[in-house]
């Protein structure tokens, strides 16, 4: 009776190393800053840095990504975490007619990273007046890219990134906990097999 329950005891001091180890917890939200590129068909034109909570204003900023827009009347925003703490936005308004073309032409958001030091792996269109597809968002760890080609220069979208979960990993002391309980249980098994063992020899 005494030995089952010290097995017992064992096995409990194992599971709760496991199963009630502190996890990692997880915030979603945006940090740092991220940096904003326009690329077509390959070829990076411009980039900029926009800081997570802000936005670049093309009305405002000499920055080089505006100098496609620049004089033309036009109010162009690129925004990272503005509509929320896990999203990008794009908005532009007032531009001559025209489309985007190439085979790839559009901006790409990279060094995104998030507080719980969780990698990019999804997203949901929030809002958008392009008919957006998948085949039009390419994602990285770190990274997305929005493909506008044949799309109208003029147009917006507020696009919300996904995370993916944090590795939890045992505190020291929990696998200290987790040390003893398996010590514990083949020592049990250990004292069962000598006095088997024992009881065999004896008989014979």
């Amino acid at each position: 009776m005494k030995n089952s329950r010290v097995c017992l005891l064992a096995v409990a001091a194992a599971f709760c190393a496991l199963v009630l180890s502190p996890g990692v917890t997880r915030a979603d939200d945006l940090t740092g800053s991220a940096e904003l590129s326009w690329i077509a068909d390959g070829t990076t034109y411009a980039s900029a840095t926009i800081p997570v909570g802000s936005s670049l204003s093309c009305t405002s900023s000499t920055s080089s990504i505006c100098s496609f827009f620049g004089g033309l009347g036009t109010t162009v925003t690129f925004g990272v975490g503005t509509m929320g703490p896990t999203s990008i936005t794009y908005d532009i308004s007032g531009f001559p007619l025209g489309n985007y073309t190439g085979t790839t032409n559009g901006f790409q958001f990279a060094d995104l990273t998030f507080a719980s030091g969780d990698a990019l792996t999804g997203y949901t269109i929030a809002s958008s007046s392009y008919l957006l597809t998948a085949s039009d968002i390419t994602l990285g760890p770190s990274s997305i890219f929005i493909n506008l080609t044949g799309f109208p220069i003029d147009g917006s979208f507020t696009i919300d990134l996904i995370s993916g979960p944090a590795v939890a990993t045992p505190e020291p002391s929990s696998l200290v906990l987790l040390g003893i309980g398996l010590v514990a249980l083949f020592g049990f098994a250990g004292k069962r097999f000598a006095a088997g063992r024992f009881a065999v020899e004896s008989a014979s």
